[in-house]
């Protein structure tokens, strides 16, 4: 495979989660929907409260999800995320503000697909959004039923 790999490519070889539930011949026309960002270490995503509503796969790296507390400067970290997961999801179907921060803890590669460019698929191909906007909601439901576990665990 050739370097710098095509939108096409990325998606095919690691964005594989989603473009297996995609009917055939669709990740070549998702892929078109996509921007591919780089964050180096140190650099946000998003802030906590910002209007973002996209979301980001990411393909290398890792980003940390960071909710501010009552103590200046001390955000509680919610999450850790690497290669093959998917932030942002929340913000983008409730189309509101983000819940935390999304910071780079490496260089991080990924894949975004704002809501904006969501919305013209949807509009073209309404078959691909609607496989897409299911493939969310099962990942949102397997991440509720892991965080109930984990809550039953403490408790």
């Amino acid at each position: 495979m050739s370097y710098p790999l095509t939108q096409e490519q990325l998606l095919n070889t690691t964005f594989g989660q989603i473009s297996s539930v995609l009917p055939e011949g669709s990740a070549t026309f998702l892929s078109r929907y996509l921007e591919h960002c780089l964050l180096e270490a140190g650099d946000v995503l998003w802030h906590e409260g910002d209007k973002s509503n996209c979301l980001a796969y990411i393909l290398t790296g890792k980003l940390e999800l960071l909710k501010a507390t009552s103590f200046p400067g001390r955000p509680f970290v919610l999450g850790i995320f690497s290669s093959g997961s998917l932030v942002g999801e929340d913000s983008f179907l409730e189309e509101q503000s983000t819940h935390g921060t999304i910071q780079a803890l490496e260089k991080t590669e990924l894949l975004v697909l704002s809501r904006e460019r969501f919305d013209t698929l949807s509009r073209e191909q309404p078959e691909l959004a609607n496989q897409i906007l299911k493939w969310l909601m099962n990942l949102l439901s397997a991440r509720l039923h892991n965080t109930q576990g984990r809550l039953a665990a403490i408790f």
